[in-house]
């Protein structure tokens, strides 16, 4: 936006289309003065449009690359996404662009000023227009007025890092854009997956405490781990700063030449640099990436401000503060995801960092919502038509495997559809066959969401094995021996202090 091009394709030219550029200037100056993005987007939002619609003359004579909703007399951002990257695109300061890198900046294509260009991409992006962090950009974690949770920028899913709404009541959420806008171009995002922090956090912490009373050198565990990674790091950034040198030295030696002979070159010759170029950048990002993960772990720190801490975590977790629990957790996971394998059940994952628990810890969360469910479809609807009424309801529910009894009640009251006989089944009302299904033992996923369902708002989790290593070694043993038999499963519950939470286990 702000830019048109003119021309057939061999000698188009790239023109500033001035009715457009006047709302890109009032963009970042109205950025710079409200020193928030958000509150631009609420404006933004508030407008019936921000960029009029060209002329029909216009239109005829230039070609516009449109990425925005289009609104009656104009278009306007559908996301705040999209004001921040038009907010850090460095060309409507001048910056002449090639494969992603500045070749040069050039005043007479700038629509904004320079400087301003660049004070709106630092502070969208925390960074130098090379990629270096910059000093004294406020980051989000130090925000205290932002919503808060033990996992928070540790917590992902298959899709990505799940990030922390809600001060008040604060949930982990996945967002996307939405499907089906409103009509009035608000900028809205659809969220996927929702589910209130302490149900996870709670489970968490309560796993971290039975690993300390498994573990009763937990501390020394940690340092050991620590000390390994920090060795590891010293000599990691001392080679990544030299190799960065390089690969940055190269690049501009590659802008600089073809800069000056893009001209001259054949397709050929273009296509050989490209490939070079592309080659470098990806050096240079992964070197980035390697540097930051450097740079941000400062491990050691942390476990000497957490040494009280870790020598009684036990006694000491429940009353630490949200940072420090959040220090904690950094401090000895790896990774920690979460997914949904049923319409209850999530898959809780941690990876502890080094030693600590030497395998992937697995939990199975019960959510008592459940994830969003799907529209009924036509063929779902034809069988409640054909079968609701008299059919056998363990039947019904296999058939429609997602669906809870009570989900499938709702829908036939909805399609006219009464039940004339009375079945009774030990499945709960809001457990579906899906659900237990991630159980491999029909009999003890009975047992388990029964339990489960019954819990209200109250977070529900099963490990798969306890916490101990002499424990695990010992089920897993017992688990090859007779795979028939299950080891009584013992969940952990946010608000029930079990003196033997470390020893839940479902799997045979």
């Amino acid at each position: 936006m702000g830019f048109v091009t003119k021309g057939k394709k061999k000698e188009q030219v790239i023109l500033i289309y001035e009715p457009w550029a006047e709302k890109i200037r009032w963009m970042f100056k109205r950025f710079k003065e409200l020193d928030d993005i958000y509150k631009l987007g609420h404006e933004i939002e508030g407008m019936a449009y921000l960029f009029p619609d060209p002329s029909a003359d216009d239109f005829l004579t230039y070609t516009f690359k449109i990425h925005m909703s289009k609104m009656p007399g104009g278009f306007k951002p559908s996301c705040i996404e999209t004001i921040k990257y038009m907010l850090s695109n460095l060309s409507y300061g001048g910056a002449v662009i090639y494969k992603g890198a500045i070749i040069t900046w050039d005043s007479a294509r700038a629509i904004v000023d320079k400087e301003l260009a660049l004070w709106a991409y630092h502070k969208l992006t925390g960074r130098d227009v090379d990629g270096n962090l910059l000093e004294g950009v406020e980051r989000r974690s130090l925000r205290e007025d932002s919503a808060q949770a033990v996992l928070k920028y540790i917590l992902r899913d298959p899709a990505g890092p799940l990030y922390v709404k809600v001060p008040d009541h604060p949930e982990y959420v996945r967002q996307t854009l939405m499907k089906d806008r409103d009509p009035q171009g608000k900028l809205l995002r659809d969220i996927t997956f929702a589910i209130r922090a302490h149900l996870i956090d709670d489970i968490f912490l309560e796993r971290i405490k039975a690993l300390a009373i498994a573990d009763q050198h937990i501390a020394q565990t940690i340092e050991a781990s620590i000390m390994k990674l920090e060795e590891e790091h010293v000599e990691e950034a001392v080679s990544i700063d030299d190799q960065l040198v390089n690969v940055r030295l190269e690049i501009k030696k590659t802008l600089a030449f073809l800069h000056d002979k893009i001209l001259t070159l054949t397709p050929k010759e273009k296509g050989d640099y490209n490939k070079s170029l592309a080659g470098l950048r990806d050096q240079e990002q992964q070197l980035l990436e390697a540097q930051e993960r450097a740079t941000q772990t400062d491990l050691k720190k942390d476990f000497q401000e957490l040494e009280d801490l870790l020598a009684d975590i036990p006694g000491r977790l429940s009353g630490s503060t949200m940072e420090r629990k959040q220090k904690l957790a950094r401090l000895i996971t790896e990774s920690v995801t979460i997914e949904e394998v049923s319409v209850h059940w999530l898959r809780f994952t941690v990876l502890w960092r080094g030693p600590l628990a030497n395998r992937p810890d697995i939990c199975l969360i019960w959510r008592q919502r459940g994830k969003r469910s799907e529209d009924w479809t036509t063929e779902e609807d034809e069988y409640i038509r054909a079968n609701y009424a008299e059919g056998d309801k363990w039947t019904m529910l296999e058939a429609l495997p997602s669906r809870t009894w009570n989900m499938i009640f709702q829908r036939a009251l909805a399609l006219g559809v009464n039940r004339l006989v009375n079945t009774l089944n030990p499945i709960p009302q809001n457990v579906t066959i899906e659900d237990l299904n991630v159980i491999p033992d029909r009999e003890k996923a009975m047992e388990l969401v029964a339990e489960a369902a019954k819990r209200g708002n109250r977070s529900y989790g099963v490990w798969l094995y306890s916490a101990g290593l002499a424990d695990f070694a010992e089920e897993v043993g017992q688990r090859n021996i007779n795979a028939g038999n299950w080891p009584n499963p013992f969940p952990t519950g946010s608000r029930v202090n079990h003196p033997r939470t470390d020893r839940a286990s479902i799997y045979p």
